[in-house]
């Protein structure tokens, strides 16, 4: 049995800054020490956590005007609410409450991320997060191409005792996988323990 690992770094919740008018973020890595964070999470590069934040109706456009990514991967959660996305080559789509958007950039995309029209006409709590994750060499110049998971389509765990719940997202978790394809190997997987009970998580993928 491997030892059990000391906690290395505890990240205290940065300030909040906002993308466009529409994601209120606590940016949790890179933080100001910036290159040695960056080489301790290979291949993570950045992780912006939107805390639940209650917007009032809008009939204005409300997210981040176009921008481009370009040899990484952004991977979208929504916890609550529903996002949409527009690239130059035409490609759109919408993700609602529980579901992913995986989007691999590779050779370069230009897209811009809202909150969709009509959840945006109505007051509405919005929380989610996104992940960067780096590409391959190999990808990098990869046709861009997106994965769209639904929640229904999550791997799902629960243990006999229902002390622990997990949605897999990607990878595995005890014997249940994920729905997601990943250019690196990786789990990620969104966990919820009761009061009281414990976890052993494997390294191993």
């Amino acid at each position: 049995m491997n030892p059990v690992r000391t906690i290395e770094r505890i990240i205290k919740a940065p300030d909040i800054h906002w993308v466009g008018n529409g994601f209120r973020a606590r940016q949790y890595f890179p933080d100001g020490d910036e290159s040695p964070m960056l080489d301790r999470m290979s291949p993570f590069l950045l992780l912006d956590y939107n805390e639940p934040y209650y917007f009032e109706a809008s009939p204005f456009d409300t997210g981040v005007n176009p921008h481009p990514h370009k040899g990484f991967e952004t991977v979208t959660f929504s916890f609550s609410g529903s996002i949409g996305h527009k690239d130059a080559a035409g490609n759109s789509g919408v993700i609602h409450s529980g579901d992913v958007q995986w989007m691999t950039a590779a050779s370069g995309v230009l897209h811009k991320e809202f909150h969709e029209k009509e959840y945006a006409k109505r007051g509405r709590l919005f929380h989610a997060l996104q992940l960067w994750i780096n590409l391959p060499e190999r990808h990098k110049n990869d046709t861009p191409a997106y994965q769209y998971i639904p929640a229904t389509t999550m791997g799902r765990y629960q243990s006999l005792d229902e002390t622990i719940d997990a949605i897999v997202y990607t990878g595995a978790f005890r014997h249940i996988t994920g729905p997601a394809k990943s250019h690196t190997p990786m789990n990620i997987y969104k966990l919820k323990l009761q009061p009281n009970s414990w976890i052993s998580i494997s390294e191993n993928l």
